[in-house]
């Protein structure tokens, strides 16, 4: 396993050497990547899924890469699927500073989700489960059901605005 990591490490970094070689281009792109890290912040997920501040943009996106460290959950039933994945782009933008970094994202697609957009973010990787669980949820309940739902919501806000 260790040398495994070691070989991998050598690989990135002869990459990152081949890859960023040092121009005037590259040296300003750097410099505003630095600047916009101030603002964004990049991250990565240790083995126990802890977040991990990422400074390095090649080794970040190297780690991004492997949809195995991205991918939190995906689950497909018929033709519909959820999706929930590791974004590792703090998705608040440096807005707020004293709230927790948004990594998460969990999403709907396929039949009967065409036209509407169903996204939720979090920030850690167990809240992530569960949205995805809830989306599971949401996305496969039988289309009977929903519209049993949605008839019962209709007829009881009726009632209530005909009282």
């Amino acid at each position: 396993m260790t040398e495994n990591l070691n070989d991998d490490k050598t690989r990135l970094i002869a990459k990152k050497e081949e890859v960023f070689q040092k121009t005037p281009e590259s040296e300003a792109f750097m410099q505003m990547h630095k600047d916009f890290m101030g603002v964004c912040k990049h991250y990565v997920m240790d083995m126990d899924k802890n977040l991990i501040v990422c400074d390095d943009l090649f080794n970040w996106g190297m780690w991004m890469e492997n949809e195995k460290n991205t991918r939190v959950a995906l689950t497909e039933k018929g033709k519909r699927k959820v999706s929930t994945v590791f974004l590792g782009l703090d998705h608040n933008f440096g807005m707020v500073d004293d709230e927790e970094p948004i990594l998460f994202e969990t999403m709907i697609f396929g039949k009967g989700f065409e036209d509407m957009e169903y996204q939720t973010r979090c920030s850690t990787y167990p809240i992530a489960l569960k949205m995805h669980q809830e989306a599971c949820e949401y996305a496969f309940r039988s289309l009977w059901r929903r519209l049993i739902d949605w008839k019962k919501n209709f007829f009881d806000k009726g009632e209530q605005d005909g009282e």
